[in-house]
């Protein structure tokens, strides 16, 4: 039975232990945090797991809690009396001193005596490579291997260990010179847990599978001859050359003696700039890795791995699920802290809980939609509860989507451009261009049609009996508003005359979506027209598209405080409980928008074989900011790159994206139909199936003459009523308290259908990338549904 903690909770506890039995704070702090870094690594058995021995040897003074290191120095090599201090302290003074001496003389040896059990050689390894140098560690352990042909123990396990630095993970190699670590087997037999055949032999020199018997007897050395051999070398090396206790001499602290361990070690360090360039190095060790992983697997293998990978990987899973304590260790810990006055691990478990909970929930917090969800709520109450602050916070929403707009229209002339001009084919442009404005006037068609026959079923309008005369004074706003803001020229032509720009700078001010898009494409062509010299100009454009939706990234950040200041406003100025007078045209109007969605919309992602469902949820946060700002506009750059990477070419989705903004407004265009039936029924107006059949004519062009005008809809129709004389104009005021409320379902309805349309104008351009759409819907988490196409 294990329980997982944080290293930081563990660093503080063993520190607390450490320091309640009279180790200094900063160096209980060093030795604690050897400890936890190597549980961290899942080096278990020589982690947190010796904790207990340690305080132990430390309460009854056979390890020196306040250990005098004293060092001597003499060119590049250097010896140290670790004054019978914790191995971990000792060995941390002296490789940083190795660092220090290799960075002046390109080389250093470190000789330590008078220490004891050190831990992982791999740790002080690593602090080499971080360093960007090569370390090398030994150090010699209590008699545990036997002479190759004897019976009885004489040589440690005597570990060898080699750091290398390297731009991903450092590459550490940490082994025994035996065929197992001793510590696997104290940790086993603690534990009443057998061993591998082949680990040990007993005190008769027979192999043995009992732990306890294999303490009593000997290690086997790894490799039979060959690792006796190393493990006399590193005898040698930390052993003899440093002057500690050497072979069967080197005490062993698990046994009830009083005498110090002596244990010995050694350090080597290289500064690989006295050899070369530390790129030219880095250069070199990543060669090598990929050729060795480009290597052919054996039968049954799954993976080459590079010396250290395992050890990154354990750290990278219990950085973040906390690294396990059993527990028997969890108990005895306990126990020591209870008897020294350190409060348990369990008391601080709760502590975790709740940092691990408040960590939960910050992500939770920090996910835009989330923010989103929540600003709007808070603006539905504050409008509802305090009106005039609801009222008042307005600029927000207005300033947030000023901020959207100040980019959009450099976005759509970038977007356009770059996708345009690395397609490199006029005609291929000219066929998409024509198969997306096919799509959109099939769609809004059918879209205009739907509001039609709902309208007419459900009749929203029927009973009011409203006396149009009674509405001048208020429908005076609605024809104010046309008048000042549709100031384009009237009919086809004049919509068709509209799209050339006669001067660009002034579009580009404006925000003519529209004529912006059009210079664009000639922008465009000329660029592919001069060849070489053109790749220049786009290679620019490119840098400007990369800051452009880098800001966007940064505007983004408020878009809670947008939605937050528009739902406050249109809350607190119109109220909700004005809704329930015309909710049955609102709500005619958004089981129109859902079935249009569901049926027409679905179909067609169904034909394009992706799921319509999961690129709701994929676009969810573009969606909860289209409902808090009732603008699509607000989130057309965050469209343009998301669809890029979920499989749609940059062409494609330069081209559709702006142009559907003018001419697939399938939310408006259900609006269209369903808000002029209602007038016609709430005024007694009748309207024969000619004429509702010639007002969705004139709403099929006039539909498109709100282009680049931002809330154009209400407008629109005004301005169509007006004209057709059939529908008394008058009539537009009974929406105008609630065409806000509208506005979200229209921007929603809106958005979805530009953005299916991308994908659907890919597919049928051929455009469309399966496989990266389902790669990008499976790392979002979604679930991948894709259905048949039907034939």
């Amino acid at each position: 039975m294990e329980q997982c903690y944080p290293s930081e909770q563990l660093l503080s506890f063993c520190q607390a232990l450490l320091y309640a039995v009279g180790v200094p704070e900063g160096e209980a702090k060093i030795v604690a945090s050897v400890l936890v870094d190597t549980s961290l690594d899942g080096i278990d058995t020589h982690g947190i797991s010796r904790l207990p021995i340690y305080l132990s040897r430390l309460q009854n003074g056979r390890i020196n809690a306040k250990p005098f290191i004293q060092i001597k120095k003499d060119g590049a090599i250097a010896s140290i009396n670790g004054d019978n201090g914790l191995g971990q302290l000792v060995a941390v003074r002296a490789m940083e001193l190795g660092i220090e001496l290799a960075s002046v003389h390109g080389i250093s040896f470190v000789a330590v005596n008078n220490s004891n059990h050190f831990g992982a050689a791999s740790t002080y390894c690593k602090m080499a490579a971080k360093a960007k140098m090569v370390g090398q560690a030994y150090t010699n352990s209590p008699s545990g291997i036997a002479p190759w042909g004897g019976k009885r123990p004489y040589f440690g396990t005597n570990p060898i260990s080699y750091g290398f630095p390297h731009s991903d993970n450092s590459v550490i190699i940490d082994m025994s010179s035996s065929t197992v670590a001793r510590g696997n087997i104290i940790l086993a037999a603690k534990e009443g847990r057998s061993i591998p055949e082949g680990w040990a032999i007993d005190k008769n020199g027979n192999p043995t599978t009992d732990a306890k018997a294999a303490l009593d007897g000997a290690v086997l050395p790894v490799g039979g001859p060959k690792g006796y051999a190393l493990a006399l070398a590193v005898e040698v090396m930390s052993g003899i050359l440093s002057g500690s206790a050497y072979g069967s001499h080197v005490g062993w602290i698990y046994d009830d003696g009083t005498e110090s361990a002596n244990v010995g070690h050694s350090f080597m360090v290289l500064d690989i700039k006295r050899l070369m360039p530390i790129e030219e190095y880095e250069q070199r060790m990543n060669h090598m890795i990929q050729e060795i992983k480009e290597i052919p697997l054996a039968n049954g293998a799954k993976s080459i791995r590079i010396p250290g990978e395992r050890r990154q990987s354990i750290a990278c899973e219990r950085t973040t699920k906390g690294i396990p304590i059993t527990r028997s260790l969890l108990t005895e810990l306990n126990q020591i802290a209870k008897e020294i006055g350190v409060n348990p691990l369990e008391c601080c478990e709760m502590k975790a809980i709740r940092r691990d909970i408040m960590e939960k929930i910050k992500k939770f917090l920090s996910i835009l939609y989330v923010q989103v969800i929540i600003a709007i709520v808070l603006g539905v109450l504050i409008g509802h509860f305090f009106p005039a602050m609801g009222v008042a916070v307005k600029p927000l929403g207005d300033m947030f989507i000023k901020l959207i707009k100040m980019v959009i229209v450099p976005i759509v002339f970038v977007t356009v451009v770059l996708g345009i001009y690395g397609t490199g084919d006029i005609k291929r442009v000219g066929k998409l261009g024509a198969k997306t404005l096919v799509y959109f006037e099939i769609i809004s068609t059918i879209a205009l049609f739907i509001g039609l026959v709902v309208v007419n079923v459900l009749k929203p309008g029927v009973g009011m009996n409203i006396d149009p005369t009674t509405l001048k004074g208020a429908a005076d706003v609605a024809k104010q508003a046309a008048s000042t803001t549709t100031t384009g020229s009237t009919g086809v032509m004049g919509f068709i005359s509209d799209l050339i720009p006669a001067n660009i700078v002034d579009s580009f001010a404006k925000g003519n979506i529209l004529q912006v898009l059009v210079f664009a494409i000639l922008f465009a062509f000329g660029m592919a027209s001069l060849g070489k010299e053109g790749e220049k100009v786009a290679r620019g454009i490119q840098y400007l598209s990369d800051v452009l939706f880098k800001i966007v990234g940064f505007i983004m950040k408020v878009a809670p405080i947008g939605a937050f200041g528009a739902i406050g406003f249109t809350t607190g100025q119109y109220g909700i409980a004005s809704l329930w007078s015309l909710g049955k045209l609102m709500g005619s109007f958004y089981l129109t928008c859902f079935l249009f969605i569901t049926f027409i919309i679905g179909t067609v992602c169904l034909i394009c074989r992706v799921s319509l469902w999961n690129v709701i949820k994929y676009f969810k946060e573009e969606l909860l900011v289209t409902l808090g700002t009732a603008s699509t506009e607000a989130v057309m750059p965050r469209l343009l790159s998301k669809l890029e990477r979920l499989g749609c070419s940059k062409s494609v989705t330069g081209m559709v994206i702006p142009t559907g903004y003018s001419f697939n407004l399938d939310g408006a265009a259900i609006y269209f139909t369903m808000a002029a039936i209602f007038i016609a029924q709430a005024t007694n107006t009748q309207l024969t199936l000619a004429h509702q059949l010639g007002l969705l004519a004139v709403l099929m062009v006039t539909s498109k003459g709100g282009a680049g005008v931002v809330g154009s809809a209400f407008v629109v129709l005004g301005a169509t009523l007006a004209s057709m004389h059939t529908v008394p104009v008058e009539g537009m005021a009974l929406i105008l308290g609630i065409d806000r409320f509208m506005n979200e379902a229209r921007a929603i309805t809106n958005m979805i259908g530009n953005t299916v349309a991308t994908i659907a104008v890919a597919t049928w351009q051929g455009e469309f990338d399966l496989q990266k759409y389902r790669n990008e819907i499976t790392q979002m988490g979604l679930k991948n549904t894709e259905d048949k196409a039907v034939a």
